[in-house]
């Protein structure tokens, strides 16, 4: 009876493994795709700018300064902002708070991100992807499923020498699945959801801790990792 139940256990282990594996790949390759969105909106726009080059090189040899004033205006008003797409200095973390952006303005919701991650942080780069990918990818889902107008998620993050801290909260109006031992179940499949448990194995990882709350329509998930 003890094997049975340890191989269950092992088996249930190996299965959450393989789970938490699938997201990061699947996670990992979102955030590939974004990067090479960008690496081509970059040499699109190193091409277009060529062109406007040339355009106001002729009208400065003609002398024709306002139309050059004007075109450099227009030309001004037309330049992406890209600084909107740059939330801290950790490149991977970056691109994926603004992936996850671009499917907040899509859905409608307000994302407020601030976020202070160096590029060199000692945090392996895959629990960064599984912690950040699934704590905002969760507050997205509890959006997309309120019913209130008003939707936000709103995201803090800071990393210093010693620790690493991460909050991310949203609004929420439906309900919350818990098990009897007060963890969260999938509101997307049977039993426990994916994401949570993740995170609190990451968490237990780097001895910090993960919590998760919720009242007055907020869900509130905030982790610590030590360094």
């Amino acid at each position: 009876m003890y094997y049975i139940v340890a191989r269950l256990v092992i088996e249930q282990q190996k299965n959450l493994r393989l789970q938490e594996n699938n997201h990061l790949l699947e996670m990992q390759n979102l955030q590939y795709d974004y990067l090479q969105d960008k690496i081509k909106e970059t040499r699109r726009y190193k091409h277009d700018v060529r062109h406007h080059i040339a355009l106001m090189q002729e009208l400065l040899k003609k002398g024709e300064y306002d139309k050059l004033s004007e075109y450099l205006n227009a030309f001004r008003d037309s330049m992406p902002d890209i600084s909107e797409h740059i939330y801290c200095k950790n490149t991977s973390v970056s691109a994926l708070l603004a992936y996850f952006a671009q499917i907040a303005e899509s859905s409608g919701i307000e994302y407020k991100v601030s976020a202070d991650i160096p590029d060199d942080i000692k945090i392996d780069i895959t629990d960064l992807s599984v912690l950040f990918g699934n704590l905002i990818e969760n507050a997205i889902h509890g959006c997309v499923s309120d019913s209130a107008k008003n939707k936000k998620i709103i995201i803090r993050a800071k990393a210093d020498s010693y620790s690493l801290c991460l909050a991310v909260d949203n609004t929420f109006t439906g309900t919350i699945l818990t098990d009897p031992e007060g963890g969260f179940l999938s509101s997307k499949r049977k039993g426990k959801g994916i994401g949570t448990e993740s995170v609190k194995n990451i968490a237990a990882k780097y001895s910090g801790v993960a919590k998760f709350e919720y009242g007055d329509g907020m869900f509130y998930a905030s982790v610590m990792l030590n360094i």
